[in-house]
């Protein structure tokens, strides 16, 4: 009898605790150090020839698998992004992270970055952005 009257009492209070609410995991000024730090990775993650560093090497040959699988790695879990590119007068979105979770939440910050690249960089929205001085909007989320 006590053990049934123990599961009912359990049962109760299970029922009547509110469900939790949803709150954002990361303040602006987190994101974008994480952005920062992210981005950083990625620059130094491997030498390579012909190219600023390891990200412009990914953005210009269009290695979005490589780039997201490092950039998942270096961000912590629920850490969405999309990746701009900019040459000063145009805009391309380069990477849709938006598109996995249909949206943005909570706090959003965007960490810029400049660098040199000779040659066009076409974004998956089609939009081609020319010239040789760039910009990387790293733009980032969190759940």
């Amino acid at each position: 009898m006590f053990a049934v009257m123990l599961i009912v009492a359990i049962v109760f209070a299970i029922e009547v605790s509110p469900m939790p609410t949803y709150i954002p995991q990361s303040s602006y000024s987190d994101l974008r150090i994480l952005a920062r730090d992210a981005l950083n990775s990625l620059e130094h993650q491997y030498e390579v020839e012909g190219y600023q560093n390891f990200l412009v090497k990914c953005i210009a040959e269009n290695d979005r698998e490589t780039l997201s699988y490092y950039l998942n790695m270096s961000l912590p879990p629920s850490t969405y992004y999309n990746i701009y590119i900019s040459n000063g007068s145009a805009e391309t979105l380069w990477y849709d992270g938006e598109s996995f979770i249909g949206g943005k939440f909570g706090n959003i910050a965007k960490v810029h970055r400049t660098f040199y690249y000779e040659g066009s960089i076409t974004g998956i929205d089609g939009v081609t952005v020319d010239g040789n001085i760039y910009e990387i909007i790293l733009e980032v989320w969190r759940l």
